[in-house]
């Protein structure tokens, strides 16, 4: 079971996607012949865990015992597979800028790694968040984490607005856009805005408008099971199937054609 909800305080949705509380059951998982998989969706998850540990594999090549709480990094795509017993974990899917006024963490360290959040968290924090409710699906639980994370947000490090409206853009695929056309409309140079977007969000913004692509369209063919990759390709903008089928693999480390055919629950939360 895994729900989403996005953040209730007006003020933390510059900094914070969304909620999911999951609950996995790794036996009726693998008796589905099911994996879980996540893949590049240009947000910075950090997990929460109780219960059994279970394994992560990043990149099919990196192996990582979860248990207790971690950050994966806004490019990761990876699979968990090999739980047994139960899992209950609290994801907080961070904008990547969100990392560095609350961490001081550059988003670009977290890119393609696994780090333990008792090496990037201050230990005060920790310990506010160990003293919240066990219950995770408790009605309160979520209202508690927002008056925690609040009061974190440094006054400081104040967010420059240009920086969501820009991923917003990218993200949403409403409108075909150049990099100098978005560089214009928030007033700093081309050259400026790629900078400062790479540093506040991780990636290009070409990278990430590749992989805002990749996202929607494997969300279409979860809804749409019978449609095409050549008509993927056209909804979704990509020059052709070829084009298509390259930065999917590229992005996912498999080919559509592998990666729809597999039964796996697969983590999407890019969108509201």
């Amino acid at each position: 079971m895994v729900q989403t909800i996005r953040p209730q305080n007006l003020n933390l949705r510059s900094y914070i996607h969304s909620f999911n509380l999951c609950s996995l059951d790794w036996g009726e998982i693998i008796q589905a012949g099911n994996s879980l998989k996540g893949i590049q969706n240009g947000l910075v998850a950090i997990w929460f865990c109780k219960g059994d540990p279970f394994q992560i594999s990043l990149d099919g090549l990196t192996f990582y015992q979860a248990k207790g709480a971690f950050v994966i990094g806004l490019t990761q795509h990876f699979t968990l597979f090999k739980g047994q017993g139960t899992t209950e974990a609290l994801i907080i899917n961070m904008y990547p800028w969100a990392i560095n006024l609350l961490l001081g963490l550059p988003p670009i360290e977290l890119s393609h790694q696994l780090i333990r959040v008792e090496d990037c968290f201050p230990k005060a924090l920790l310990d506010k968040f160990s003293a919240l409710d066990a219950d995770l699906f408790n009605p309160c639980f979520l209202e508690k984490l927002e008056s925690l994370l609040l009061p974190e947000l440094n006054p400081q490090n104040k967010l420059q607005i240009w920086i969501p409206y820009a991923h917003r853009v990218l993200e949403s695929g409403k409108e075909v856009i150049q990099v100098d056309e978005l560089a214009h409309r928030t007033g700093i140079s081309r050259q400026h805005f790629r900078r400062l977007f790479k540093e506040h969000v991780g990636v290009t913004p070409k990278q990430f408008a590749q992989i805002s692509k990749i996202r929607r369209s494997v969300d279409d063919k979860w809804h749409n099971t019978d449609k095409l990759l050549t008509q993927l390709a056209h909804d979704h903008d990509f020059h052709d199937q070829a084009h298509f089928i390259h930065l999917f693999k590229k992005l996912t480390g498999e080919c559509p054609h592998a990666f729809f055919q597999q039964k796996h629950m697969v983590d999407l939360h890019l969108g509201d």
